[in-house]
């Protein structure tokens, strides 16, 4: 309560102070040392336009530092009732030439729109000054107005004001100074479309989806791949990929994958493309796979191509749609193509550089993934015979991979272990493959803490395991379970270790 006294004392000597930096430097000290509780009783008792007077300062130091204060001050209470408090100096800070002064007002924006995204709905006149900061010469200040129109189209009030015929007419505006802007807003447009049905509605309505789709067919590469990007994070939602499959715009995707062989410079595009199908092909991979011949052909051309970029995308896409039981169907159903893909991954887990092994090796962990109640003789069949096609003896070259100083292969081999030990066919290789049972079971093989948490990661998947007694048997089990139940980093204390050599 003391320092409460002395924060409101200050403040109120501060219009007739002759060093009012001094002042200002006082209330600073207290304010960053007191918790923001007893802040809080500051709020009713001060006058803040003595602070605002300063951020109107030809004194640069005397400005930073009344931000600094009102921000601290202001951060300790609700931002509804700041909000409510100072709509009309925000609106002042929100034109004032300083950019100290515009982030001060946008941060606490900002903070309405995650902690009470209503409260930006009593200053209507603010949010639309937020938009015309979009443009904003500094992305330091475009970027938080970027997220404090993206959390407040999340809500179905906010999505009327956000599409609002003088919001639309401000943002229009804004998307016309460059492209940067034009893709900070179509950013905004993307995670709102994303976030609900109603929300991607409201942005195709407003003309938007139509906007962002036209940018893939201009001239620019950098613009196509900004293009592309967008429009496969919005095709990761199920609502997303049926508005761009109805629109015709799936289709028009494909036709640019036709042009590669005929324009070189598309070649650029290819990654974008093929993420993007990667993406449709998660949720409706019997659709994609089946429907999309050029697609999937790409994808594993690529897989064996020389153009690395193209490579490392095609090893994660067949990954990403083998990860659903949907997914691993549809890839079974193209036959020799998925053979030879296997087979191809075996060759760059032996043969390549660390980054492309480790990409493979994190591929075949999601392909082998599958779950108990997904374990059918079918699913069980398929997931083994993909893992035969990797290596002769793929069991024990991984083995090999895990024993090696590399922690990032390690680590990925695990997640292929993981894959293993929930299956009864992966469970009777690691029991009869000899020492691998002791491998497991012994901490001192893993150092960094990646390692203690991928290998404890295969240890909880064998301790939850409705086979593990079946095929390793129950002293393995009651080991596993004392490993599971000690956590990932324990340490046997040293006396411990003692007795039980003694006692060998």
């Amino acid at each position: 309560m003391a320092a409460a006294v002395r924060v409101a004392e200050l403040l109120d000597s501060l219009p007739n102070s002759d060093d009012p930096k001094a002042v200002l430097e006082s209330v600073q000290t207290i304010v960053t040392t007191v918790h923001p509780s007893t802040l809080r009783d500051v709020i009713p008792n001060v006058s803040f336009a003595n602070i605002f007077d300063c951020l109107n300062h030809t004194d640069t130091g005397l400005l930073n530092l009344g931000c600094d204060v009102l921000d601290r001050l202001m951060s300790s209470v609700s931002p509804a009732l700041v909000l409510h408090n100072f709509k009309v100096e925000f609106n002042q800070c929100l034109i004032h030439p300083a950019l100290p002064v515009k982030l001060l007002a946008l941060k606490q924006l900002s903070r309405a729109s995650v902690e009470n995204v209503c409260s930006l709905f009593e200053v209507p006149e603010l949010v639309l000054k937020v938009a015309d900061h979009l443009a904003d010469d500094s992305l330091t200040v475009a970027k938080p107005a970027g997220v404090i129109l993206t959390n407040l189209g999340k809500m179905p009030d906010g999505l009327a004001a956000l599409y609002s015929p003088e919001m639309e007419q401000r943002l229009q505006k804004a998307m016309e100074k460059n492209d940067t802007v034009r893709f900070i807003l179509f950013q905004i447009v993307v995670d709102i479309s994303r976030a609900s049905p109603i929300g991607l509605q409201r942005s195709a309505e407003a003309g938007y989806i139509q906007q962002l789709v036209s940018e893939v067919h201009k001239d620019d590469i950098l613009v196509q791949l900004n293009c592309l990007e967008l429009m496969s994070d919005l095709a990761q939602e199920q609502h997303g990929i049926v508005f761009l499959d109805e629109q015709g715009i799936v289709g028009k995707m494909e036709d640019m994958m036709s042009n590669v062989e005929s324009d070189p410079m598309a070649g650029f595009l290819l990654p974008g493309l093929m993420k993007f199908f990667g993406g449709l092909a998660r949720y409706h991979p019997k659709e994609v796979c089946g429907k999309f011949n050029k697609f999937t052909n790409l994808v594993f051309h690529s897989v064996d191509g020389g153009d690395s970029t193209l490579q490392a995308t095609a090893i994660d896409t067949i990954g990403f749609i083998g990860s659903t039981t949907d997914g691993k169907l549809a890839l079974e159903k193209l036959g020799s193509q998925m053979t030879g893909y296997m087979k191809r991954v075996g060759k760059l887990i032996q043969n390549s550089i660390s980054e492309t092994k480790t990409r493979c090796l994190q591929a075949v962990a999601s392909l082998l993934q599958l779950k108990v109640e997904d374990q059918t003789a079918e699913f069980l069949a398929l997931t083994e015979t993909w893992f035969s096609h990797l290596f002769p003896k793929p069991f024990d070259v991984l083995w090999d991979i895990v024993k090696q100083p590399f922690s990032d292969l390690r680590c990925s081999t695990y997640g292929i272990f993981q894959a293993l030990a929930l299956q009864p066919w992966g469970q009777k290789l690691m029991n009869e493959a000899p020492g691998f049972c002791e491998f497991v079971l012994d901490r001192t093989t893993e150092n960094c803490k990646e390692g203690k948490e991928s290998k404890y990661e295969v240890i909880c998947t064998l301790a939850q395991s409705p086979t593990v007694i079946d095929s390793f048997g129950r002293p393995f089990y009651v080991r596993v379970m004392e490993y599971y139940k000690q956590g990932a980093f324990y340490v046997q204390a040293q006396s411990e270790v003692a007795l039980e050599d003694g006692g060998s």
